[in-house]
């Protein structure tokens, strides 16, 4: 059995030993070589030459060699070195032992004084007041989704209503050839009657276009693709031909708009009235940018207003003027004739005159009554009104929608807030009503779903508790971690102004899981010490020190791995912040205040060492 005989004492020729390090030095050389610039070959060829001669001298064992380390000293600080590392290899390069044995002297000093327990309760109340105080007061933004550097950008053209083709599409070739030129920009191309909104790319008329803007790589443009997006809002902010605006990809799914304000009603004229009005309020506001409403405008229509006291002096209901008025402009359907050479049915219209009838010939039609024939402008006036494109409804009423978005430095939480009470002071008439909508909507639906989830988790882990337990006050004991961890991020956030996204809700509910662990590790390590039959003080001191050190690595370990992820992008930056923020401080108060509050409540349940008790 060659094998365990090496194991058990292991023995190898010198000669291998030469090889493995001639190996090691030729891996370390291929390795410098590798991540070293190709053109820096002197500071290469300098290290090289350095290594063979440090290693050469090292192997040499004759006079000139022993006498030259013997003078550098290296045997001794080799040694040294060696005891260095094998006692970081024992215990560790960041020791606990002295950490825990301070920990659990100060632990235990706190405990047997009265003052000491109330004044570390008290401390810990008034921290997590405060901290929830802070949320509602506005410390802590809240932002759906960050503004984040994206790829693209998209730049929408929409020219006045009724323009054509043509027109649009010499106007794009110039507006084409300008956004070719903007600095960071990598390529562009344009869509004619295609336009963007916060829902994404979506079907326009002859007289929009959308152009898609492809930005240079990140690691190459030295500007983000908000600050761009800004540099072409004030570029074309005295464009007069028509309206650009610039559109930014969202980090997160399609939320709809930053801004949106629904405006329900019968009366479309009323309702766009009350849209103008809430568009020039957004324009004031700064930060505020793309601001639309869903109606557009198309081709103008002719109306005819009926006076009502006169087609009651006349006798004329307003089904007959609507009758002749559809008789005049379109005629009606009288029967359907089958045609033999390709048996196919026409309608048969009958109309007032087989031309083409004009404006002008509308004023000359009379209308027949029982009283004589009267001119339709004698019933009424012909006015030219706006004619919408599209008409949208929502639970059965007519509505319009303002939107606008929002830029990177301003909150879009404040702005909604402004806009919402803007919209109390409308003063819609009676059968009129306003909603919000777009990311605001979205943020909410989603803050109340997280919510759901939160008490839900709460509940799992609280009947988890009690089982494992078999009692209340223990599983207490434990969920009270859990505001503590909550307020800890809320003072961080609101520290390093970092916005409370959806993102770092959902790192504060996986934030529950984690911090209840660490309070279980104390509370199940007092329990194993009662059975034992140790003194109450003492099992919930030694408890909390011998927990010390693996409730802190566990914490570091998250926390170390989690930087990376908080640090790269935005969009994580909430989620990865969250967990960083609830372990950092409900790491540092639990310890103090979970034995605190397990003494409070078991205290009378145990007899305590009166001795060394003086509360």
């Amino acid at each position: 059995f060659p094998l365990i005989i090496f194991l058990l004492k292991p023995s190898v020729p010198n000669r291998v030993i030469i090889f493995l390090k001639i190996i090691f030095l030729i891996l370390i050389a291929y390795f410098l070589f590798l991540i070293l610039p190709k053109n820096n070959t002197l500071f290469l060829f300098e290290f090289l030459a350095a290594a063979i001669f440090l290693f050469v001298l090292y192997q040499v064992k004759g006079y000139l060699g022993n006498s030259l380390l013997r003078f550098l000293n290296i045997d001794k600080v080799n040694k040294n070195l060696s005891e260095k590392i094998k006692k970081y290899f024992n215990n560790g390069i960041i020791s606990f032992h002295v950490i825990s044995s301070y920990y659990k002297k100060v632990i235990y000093a706190i405990l047997i004084s009265s003052s000491a327990r109330k004044k570390t309760i008290l401390m810990v109340v008034i921290f997590s007041i405060f901290s929830f105080i802070i949320f509602p007061l506005g410390f802590v933004k809240n932002e759906f989704f960050p503004k984040t550097d994206q790829d693209f950008l998209y730049v929408s053209l929409e020219l006045p209503s009724g323009t054509g083709l043509n027109k649009t599409n010499q106007e794009v070739l110039t507006i084409l050839e300008d956004l070719r030129n903007t600095p960071e920009v990598d390529s562009v191309s344009a869509d004619m009657g295609q336009s963007y909104s916060a829902m994404g790319v979506s079907s326009g008329g002859d007289n929009t276009a959308l152009f898609s803007l492809k930005l240079m790589d990140k690691e190459i443009r030295e500007a983000a693709s908000y600050d761009i997006a800004e540099a072409l809002r004030s570029k074309f902010s005295g464009y007069t031909k028509g309206k650009i605006s610039v559109q930014e990809i969202s980090s997160g799914p399609p939320a709809g708009a930053d801004l949106q304000i629904k405006l329900f009603g019968s009366d479309l004229t009323v309702l766009d009235q009350y849209a103008n009005n809430i568009q020039d309020f957004l324009a004031k506001q700064q930060g505020v940018v793309n601001i639309d409403k869903t109606i557009k405008p198309g081709t103008s229509k002719l109306v005819f207003v009926p006076d009502k006291n006169i087609l009651a002096d006349t006798g004329v209901s307003q089904d007959q003027v609507g009758f002749w008025l559809r008789f005049f402009a379109s005629g009606f359907t009288a029967d359907k004739i089958t045609l033999a050479e390709d048996n196919q049915s026409k309608d048969i219209n009958i109309r007032l005159s087989n031309e083409s009838q004009s404006v002008e010939d509308i004023g000359s039609l009379n209308i027949p009554t029982s009283h004589g024939n009267f001119p339709i402008s004698y019933l009424g006036s012909l006015k030219m009104e706006a004619n919408p494109t599209l008409i949208t409804r929502e639970n059965g009423d007519r509505t319009i929608s303002v939107t606008g978005g929002v830029v990177k430095g301003f909150s879009v939480t404040e702005l909604n807030q402004k806009l919402e009470s803007y919209a109390n002071t409308l003063n819609l008439p009676e059968g009129y009503s306003w909603g919000t909508g777009g990311m605001n909507e979205e943020n909410q639906e989603s803050v109340n779903s997280v919510l759901r989830a939160m008490i839900l988790s709460f509940l799992l882990i609280v009947i988890t508790m009690v089982v494992q337990f078999n009692s209340f006050r223990k599983a207490l004991i434990v969920m009270l971690v859990i505001p503590l961890s909550i307020s800890g991020v809320f003072i961080i956030f609101a520290i390093t102004q970092t916005p409370l996204t959806f993102p770092a809700l959902i790192g504060i509910l996986a934030l529950f899981g984690i911090v209840v662990k660490n309070s279980i590790l104390i509370v199940d390590k007092i329990i194993a010490n009662q059975k034992t039959g140790m003194d109450f003080v003492e099992s919930i001191a030694d408890a909390s020190s011998s927990r010390l050190e693996p409730i802190a690595l566990t914490s570091l370990t998250a926390i170390f791995g989690l930087v990376p992820i908080t640090l790269s992008d935005p969009l994580w930056q909430g989620l990865g912040g969250a967990i960083i923020s609830g372990l950092t401080f409900s790491g540092t108060i639990m310890l103090f205040f979970v034995p605190i509050v397990y003494y409070y409540i078991f205290n009378k349940e145990y007899k305590v060492n009166r001795k060394n008790y003086k509360g």
